[in-house]
């Protein structure tokens, strides 16, 4: 009779971790994805987050960069027609930079440009680079800054120094970044 009792405990006791396993493996396939989206940026983050909707949040419509370039008397329409599609694909660009640069684990972006980006940038110098964390909590440091804007993002290398005092972070002044506004035209 123990003998009987105990092979029914063991056929319960299998029925119920079947059942158990059953339960577990149906639950997990019901759901879609169980894991949240991690969005911080940072060197030890999982996740990084594309910068496409903060950049067309803060940047200008092309409907309000034409408007602008409409209101430039100086400028022919070929100029304008110019200055907004290289608007577009500088803006796209940088998009891109970015997304190819977290696919291959870049943590950080330099910053090129030319002598008249200096001058309107006031808050760049030669050898700055930006992290994924700026990236993701400032992103108004991303280029284009302004029509005609020649400051482009790459992927920081630690061996393509261009400058011999070495990479430079970029830093706020007094809590800010002083990002110029876009309502100014670099011509070529």
């Amino acid at each position: 009779m123990s003998l009987v009792i105990t092979i029914l405990i063991i056929i319960l006791s299998l029925i119920l971790v079947g059942f158990g396993a059953y339960v577990v493996i149906g639950e997990k396939s019901s759901e879609e994805d169980p894991r949240e989206e991690i969005k911080q940026s940072g060197m030890f983050s999982v996740y990084a987050k594309s910068p496409r909707d903060d950049l067309t949040r803060i940047r200008p419509s092309s409907e309000e960069i034409t408007t602008f370039l409409n209101q430039q008397t100086q400028l022919s329409t070929a100029q304008r027609e110019k200055l907004l599609q290289d608007w577009e694909d500088h803006l796209a660009d940088t998009i891109k930079t970015i997304e190819e640069g977290y696919a291959k684990g870049v943590q950080t972006f330099r910053y090129t440009f030319t002598e008249k980006d200096l001058q309107l940038c006031p808050f760049l110098s030669e050898g700055n680079y930006i992290t994924k964390e700026q990236i993701y909590n400032y992103p108004e440091l991303l280029p284009p800054f302004y029509p005609g804007c020649g400051v482009k993002l790459v992927s920081k290398e630690s061996w393509d120094n261009q400058d011999n005092s070495g990479w430079k972070p970029l830093l706020p002044k007094e809590g800010k970044y002083s990002v110029p506004d876009w309502r100014q035209i670099a011509i070529d």
